[in-house]
């Protein structure tokens, strides 16, 4: 019996494996999103809960901006927060929409410029925040957007549009 167990592991591993390098082979990328490198497509590719409300968000308050970002990603309770770091341009105008789980009852978002000045936040108490610069950012550089929660816990997604057409801000993620 543990002898069919291992030969069946090595024939799900090594198929695993040849899937992969046909991939390889054929010439996709790494990443078979769909979606050619550098272009974003409003909440992703997924089709769960935050995609699919970001897309929605996206249709009535997202200003005709194009995502620069890929939906990006968190868990949190209540008290916590999480910080992303993202590469925006001075004259560009940014919204930034975020979308919380079911159970995420307030949640907000905060954008902050590169010396910490927060340049504008969310204050409703929902779990769908949305961050607009007005005016537009004024100086280049490497801004934080700071997601807490304040009532509930769980997942929540949010993505960066703007009304240049270029997505090369570039974004990392820090707790």
């Amino acid at each position: 019996m543990k002898r069919s167990a291992n030969a069946l592991l090595g024939v799900g591993i090594f198929g695993l494996w040849s899937c992969l390098v046909g991939a390889v082979t054929l010439g996709m990328p790494a990443d078979t999103t769909g979606s050619p490198k550098g272009q974003e497509t409003a909440g992703g590719h997924a089709t769960d809960f935050i995609a699919n409300k970001i897309r929605q968000l996206h249709q009535t308050s997202g200003d005709g901006r194009v995502p620069v970002s890929p939906v990006l990603k968190g868990k949190l309770s209540t008290g916590n927060r999480k910080i992303f770091e993202i590469r925006l341009k001075a004259g560009h105008c940014y919204t930034i929409i975020g979308v919380g789980s079911p159970s995420v009852r307030d949640i907000n978002i905060s954008l902050l410029a590169p010396g910490g000045r927060e340049v504008q936040r969310d204050t409703t108490k929902n779990n769908t925040p949305i961050v607009k610069t007005d005016p537009c950012i004024r100086a280049s550089g490497q801004y934080k957007i700071l997601v807490k929660m304040f009532s509930g816990f769980g997942q929540f997604g949010l993505q960066v549009f703007s009304n240049n057409p270029q997505p090369d801000e570039s974004r990392q993620e820090r707790n």
